[in-house]
């Protein structure tokens, strides 16, 4: 028999369990079963198609493309962020510790709402009204076409995304310095310690396991990224710069295509789950051991 205690918790946490089963399980299992048949605004008789989908994805030159891209604008992007973030915290803590203004200017990319913040970049980036080849221009450089090649188109993309959401792994990181020991970081300076051997040895290995959350995190976003494609390109040049879930977008809601696009949401969310998967063990193993 359970306890009063027990029965409470299980009372309590039953709804909300239900409830999350509710709004994830279900919609993930409704999309693998769309997944397995040919759906389509263009065909009203729905018929079981089976992997085809899955097989056309694979044949399909189009999707490795897209799935290049998407790994271009992830890694970089995530890389970018994680130093940054990473830069910033170290150097809030050691050197602009007091100074509460800066980290709230810091905090201002994430904090203002993002569709505005892409169309304010749309508007900066543009080749013939935007202020920064005005800025160009009025030094006597010729004029740059951000937006209208593959690679520029890229890195817009990349420094746009890390400007957005590095303060997110600020935020984080910070956080995780604050928990730090004083007395070890005292006792290091004491010892000699300065600024890069606090870094390097004390407050880097600590803040190992919120580097791979922030990774995970920032990973799992940034390979679903589509507002900033969305606003800022609309995936060109010509697909130049339409990633894998952008490529969902297109099938799923401009050409209708609803099964195929169901078979690609599936893989997507497989490669994430695999991907948090494997961190989330290395985290819990890392946990472990220390």
């Amino acid at each position: 028999m359970l306890n009063r205690r027990a029965r409470a918790k299980i009372y309590f946490l039953t709804p909300i369990t239900a409830l999350l089963l509710i709004m994830t399980i279900f919609p993930f299992v409704y999309l693998i079963l769309i997944s397995f048949t040919d759906k389509a605004a263009t065909n009203p008789n729905t018929e079981i198609v089976w992997f085809e989908n899955y097989v056309e994805i694979f044949r399909d030159h189009q999707f490795y493309q897209s799935v290049s891209i998407t790994l271009i604008i992830t890694i970089f992007s995530v890389f970018l962020q994680i130093f940054l973030g990473l830069i910033l915290a170290l150097s809030f803590t050691n050197l602009y510790r007091n100074l509460w203004f800066l980290r709230a200017i810091v905090m201002i990319p994430m904090a203002a709402a993002p569709v505005a913040t892409l169309f304010n970049w749309r508007y900066m980036l543009n080749t013939s009204t935007g202020v920064i080849n005005y800025v160009i221009s009025t030094l006597g450089f010729s004029q740059v076409g951000w937006l209208d090649s593959k690679t520029l188109a890229l890195t817009s993309i990349i420094l746009v995304e890390t400007w957005m959401w590095t303060p997110f792994v600020f935020i984080l990181l910070t956080g995780a310095l604050s928990s730090i020991d004083k007395n070890i970081v005292e006792a290091a300076q004491v010892d000699g310690a300065n600024r890069f051997v606090l870094a390097r040895h004390i407050y880097i290995p600590m803040l190992k396991p919120f580097l791979i959350i922030a990774l995970v995190l920032r990973i799992i976003d940034a390979a679903k990224s589509f507002d900033a494609i969305q606003i800022l390109t609309s995936g060109g040049p010509g697909y130049d710069t339409a990633s894998y879930n952008f490529l969902i977008y297109l099938n799923g809601i401009s050409y209708l295509n609803f099964g195929s696009a169901a078979a690609q949401a599936v893989i997507l969310i497989i490669v994430l789950m695999v991907i948090s998967r494997r961190f989330f063990n290395r985290l819990v193993r890392e946990a472990v051991e220390s």
